[in-house]
């Protein structure tokens, strides 16, 4: 049985602030590259109720850190 929604909110925020504390390093040299974060952020809402507007890592991120990415131009 899947918990209720607001459960899995609390359950996603809470795990998505210990990721963003625990690679706080990582997220702070996205920051100093440029990369736009929002370090409190409701996962759900951005999901569900802003229609999207969130970044799913493939790899890319830590080649921004390392300097090997400055710009992308959509």
């Amino acid at each position: 049985m899947l918990p209720p929604m607001a459960i899995a909110r609390l359950m996603i925020n809470q795990y998505v602030s210990a990721r963003m504390i625990a690679d706080s390093n990582f997220f702070n040299g996205l920051d100093r590259a440029g990369f736009l974060l929002q370090r409190n952020v409701d996962l759900m809402e951005n999901i569900f109720e802003r229609g999207g507007k969130h970044y799913i890592d493939m790899g890319v991120s830590k080649k921004i850190t390392d300097g090997l990415v400055s710009h992308v131009t959509l």
